[in-house]
């Protein structure tokens, strides 16, 4: 998408993976007529439920500008709505690490490890002579 929120976007695959933790956040799992979802999300250490709609921003195609799913999987826009709901704007989402994003989604604490050697100096390393 447009936004540049990949930090969350790399979240929200990581939480795809486990079906289970996606239908934890994803409180309204029918297709609503309505266009009225609920969601949880975890800010500040508390979970927070966020209800949002599913009028999303689109192009002039009628494409989500931000985040887009594949096929017509509609609860990933729906969850970066409600993250942005959550942080005021979708502006707020701008920055990020994915680190927080995890946060935002499990409720559990990271940690973010940072190794002194750079790839290129692993990759001399492993390169045969």
């Amino acid at each position: 998408g447009a936004l540049g929120d990949c930090w969350f976007m790399s979240s929200i695959a990581v939480v795809a993976s486990k079906p289970e933790l996606v239908r934890k956040l994803t409180l309204t799992s029918e297709l609503n007529p309505a266009g009225v979802y609920v969601l949880r999300l975890c800010k500040d250490g508390v979970w927070k439920t966020v209800i949002v709609d599913d009028l999303l921003p689109c192009d002039e195609h009628d494409r989500p500008i931000f985040a887009k799913a594949h096929g017509k999987q509609l609860w990933v826009c729906l969850l970066e709505k409600a993250h942005a709901k959550l942080y005021g704007s979708y502006h707020a989402l701008r920055t990020g690490c994915a680190s927080e994003g995890l946060v935002s989604l499990t409720g559990f604490p990271t940690q973010t490890l940072k190794f002194k050697q750079s790839w290129i100096s692993y990759w001399n390393f492993l390169r045969p002579f």
